[in-house]
């Protein structure tokens, strides 16, 4: 039975952290639900070597009543949570990695929500938001659009893959222990057994968790993948593990948990340093990817919102055995495989892309980016002037960025430059033409440099020349002698 003496308990494992620890400590001593009354922090010095101790201990001194401060040798993250969960007397505990930080109202609002909504949840989770090397918000902040309760079977794709913005009930956390044996994903293993357990958890919109990516890129989660660990125990003991959980409890692989493995192996599907696998392990590894794919339905691959199309469709390919990009049906600007849209020409992200505009000797010279997700063999791009005329645009591979898969595929993007001679040319379009039989108008889209907040979005404007974006097309339009003499006032008199 756990003695709640406090709102809450602030489990912090702390190893080599006395760059940020203070910030990380001051974090949780400012919050305006008040320190002394209802928080309680247990740090967990996990055999560190640095100076955190002295900072633990001054803290320690300084508010005896509050803080738990507990010394082990060093046994990884998991086993300074585990400790630190022994020591646990607040109604609620989080646990707070030793360079993070919580905003300074995050307890008071996670508690009021907590109290309105004990019966229905057993965990809460707060927005995280970048600082430091990055900036924004978590790739999974779509689910923070509104503060509600969330069930898993209703958002499958509200996947939650950290402890470290989530907030439990002690009297949940306590049945459960994170997996000693695991050196990265140990957090989501242990936050997603209590989530296929209860199905149901709370979100916070206006709470945010302050997640540090640090600038020397030590993080543990930074340096995880130049480790054996990531490749062959987190398949085995949490991939595997999740899998076997739900299926247990479910007699099937729900589609929350379908989700979150394909979420998690986005990140797999590109190529990494191998240099820790011998050629057995690599091709182990590269066969734990595949089986798992083909556990996942077509429309949940094809639903993921952090993956772009091209490895959407990379990933059917490995589910199959075969590239299905061969067998899309393409039809009204949409590619479908197994009646199913797996890639839309309307979203512009993924068409072409305009890095860069200039006129020279009266002649329009475009630098841009082909993004299409189906193999270059299946397609041509076209501009148009004026629809008069139809112009093949040739294409290379772009080597200044190139993608290539886990399976050493190359995925890669192609480059090309155009010059268009402007006199009498009013109107550039964009035609997509699939093998060589279906056209199809596509909207470019600009590099940053080139926008302008307006509606009709300004690419380039010379003395003779204006060129906006005008819904399709480039739109060109000679500059009037009245403009010109208006410019040259303002010149003059500037």
């Amino acid at each position: 039975m756990i003695q709640e003496h406090f709102k809450f308990s602030i489990v912090v494992p702390i190893y080599n952290v006395e760059k940020y620890l203070e910030e990380t400590i001051e974090s949780i001593l400012n919050q305006t639900i008040g320190f002394e009354e209802n928080i309680q922090l247990i740090l967990v010095n996990d055999g560190s070597t640095d100076n955190s101790e002295e900072i633990c201990l001054k803290y320690k001194e300084k508010h005896p009543e509050n803080i738990v401060y507990v010394k082990q040798e060093n046994g990884g993250v998991s086993s300074a949570r585990n400790k630190g969960i022994e020591y646990i007397e607040g109604k609620y505990v989080n646990f707070l990695d030793g360079d993070d930080k919580w905003s300074s109202n995050a307890l008071e609002i996670i508690y009021n929500f907590f109290e309105k909504n004990s019966d229905a949840v057993d965990f809460v989770v707060a927005r995280k938001q970048f600082f430091e090397a990055k900036e924004g918000f978590h790739f999974l902040d779509y689910k923070f659009e509104k503060t509600k309760i969330v069930d898993i079977f209703e958002n499958y794709n509200f996947v939650q893959m950290d402890v470290t913005s989530v907030f439990i009930k002690s009297s949940v956390a306590k049945q459960f222990k994170f997996n000693e044996n695991l050196k990265y994903a140990e957090d989501a293993d242990y936050i997603n057994r209590i989530i296929v357990k209860r199905n149901k958890y709370g979100v916070i919109r206006e709470a945010v968790h302050l997640y540090r990516k640090r600038l020397d890129e030590t993080s543990a989660l930074q340096t995880a993948k130049k480790s054996k660990t990531w490749f062959t125990d987190t398949i085995d003991n949490f991939h595997k593990k999740v899998i076997e959980n739900s299926i247990n409890t479910y007699g099937k692989i729900i589609p929350y948990v379908q989700f979150m493995i394909m979420y998690d192996l986005q990140w797999r599907l590109k190529r990494p340093n191998f240099d820790a696998l011998n050629e057995k392990e690599k091709n182990e590894y590269i066969d734990n990817i595949v089986n798992l794919i083909k556990n996942i339905e077509d429309h949940i691959i094809i639903e993921q919102k952090n993956i772009n199309s091209k490895f959407k469709l990379y990933a059917l390919s490995l589910k199959y055995g075969k590239d299905i990009t061969n067998e899309l049906e393409f039809k009204d600007g949409n590619f479908y495989f197994n009646n199913l849209i797996v890639y839309e020409l309307t979203n512009k992200k993924e068409t072409i892309k305009i890095e860069d505009l200039k006129i020279k000797n009266n002649v329009l010279k475009i630098q841009g980016k082909a993004l299409f997700a189906i193999p270059i063999n299946l397609y041509k791009i076209y501009f148009n002037s004026d629809l008069k005329s139809k112009n093949i645009i040739n294409l290379q591979e772009d080597k200044r960025k190139e993608i290539i898969t886990f399976k050493e595929d190359k995925l890669n993007n192609y480059i090309f430059n155009i010059d268009i001679p402007l006199k009498k040319v009013k109107n550039i379009s964009f035609i997509f033409e699939y093998k060589n039989e279906i056209e199809y108008e596509i909207i470019p889209r600009l590099e940053k440099g080139l926008k302008t907040k307006s509606k009709k979005q300004l690419c380039i404007k010379n003395k003779n020349y204006k060129i906006t974006l005008e819904n399709k097309n480039l739109v060109i339009k000679r500059v009037s002698l009245k403009d010109k003499i208006k410019r040259k006032l303002k010149t003059i008199f500037k």
